[in-house]
């Protein structure tokens, strides 16, 4: 059986990059105080898969669960289910493009218009709701839709994330992206007189 490590009860940003304003956060807005039973539920079940480093957002998790829930039946199990998990954590971030400290969020989604039509109405509340762009795309021409996916990509990532690595499905019926850039000075910069080369060692 395979043990799992133990999740502080409380994740601490220690040593990141501090945000132009203490209220800000980095994980998103959290509305309750068990806002990091999301994040620990999903680290733990990616943990559960891996003996490597792992590293996620849980505000984009949350995201995109956000956005498969807007197209869902109110009184579905699936959506309670939903609900359930992400109940008290907000995906949204404050994007700032300060000095010192840049934060970007961005989301879209790209169905396969050779299946359906996707309502105008969950489109609208989107692209309202939570800013996120919908592209109707053909997943049979794969290898146009994945150039378009790409550019999406490096386009809100600064260039940082040129390709996305994964397959597309002609009978898939939407593909979920979310991106999220931080870019930063940190609170406390690395000496160079105590930094040289060597072998890197996973946790």
């Amino acid at each position: 059986e395979q043990v799992l490590p133990e999740i502080p009860d409380d994740f601490v940003l220690q040593g990141m990059p501090v945000p132009p304003c203490a209220s800000m956060r980095l994980m998103g807005d959290i509305a309750a105080p068990s806002d990091s039973e999301f994040a620990t539920i999903i680290a733990k079940a990616l943990l559960a898969k891996t003996e490597d480093n792992i590293v996620f957002s849980p505000a984009g998790l949350c995201r995109m669960l956000e956005i498969l829930q807007e197209g869902m039946d109110y009184d579905s199990l699936i959506y309670e289910k939903v609900n359930e998990l992400i109940l008290g954590f907000n995906s949204h971030l404050e994007t700032t493009d300060d000095e010192n400290f840049m934060l970007e969020h961005a989301s879209s989604i790209w169905y396969n218009q050779s299946l359906g039509t996707i309502k105008e109405d969950y489109i609208d509340e989107l692209e309202n709701g939570y800013d996120t762009e919908a592209h109707p795309v053909d997943f049979a021409q794969k290898k146009v839709t994945k150039q378009m996916i790409n550019q999406w990509v490096s386009d809100h990532t600064c260039q940082m994330i040129k390709t996305l690595d994964t397959e597309i499905s002609q009978d898939a019926l939407m593909l979920i992206l979310d991106a999220i850039y931080m870019k930063g000075k940190w609170e406390n910069p690395f000496d160079p007189d105590y930094t040289e080369t060597d072998t890197f060692h996973n946790a």
